[in-house]
């Protein structure tokens, strides 16, 4: 928790420009940007985020690993 704090803290003091609204959104996602006005597209949201997701919700029914390639076999 304090870490996710720490990060937070550091891209409100930086500011980074958010051009497009997958930036923004992944912004917000990174923030933790859930209520409204400042809520974030969830369908803006890079592919990759979205797989992680897809994998946090249901695990046994994501059909790959999201961190992984597809040709990398499990341990």
């Amino acid at each position: 928790m304090c870490r996710i704090r720490r990060f937070v803290d550091v891209m409100n003091v930086v500011h980074p420009a958010v051009r497009t609204p997958s930036r923004q959104a992944l912004a917000g996602y990174l923030k933790g940007m859930t209520k409204p006005p400042y809520a974030y597209n969830p369908d803006n949201l890079p592919e990759l985020v979205k797989q992680v997701e897809a994998f946090k919700k249901d695990p046994e029914n994501t059909p790959v690993h999201p961190c992984r390639p597809a040709f990398v076999r499990w341990a």
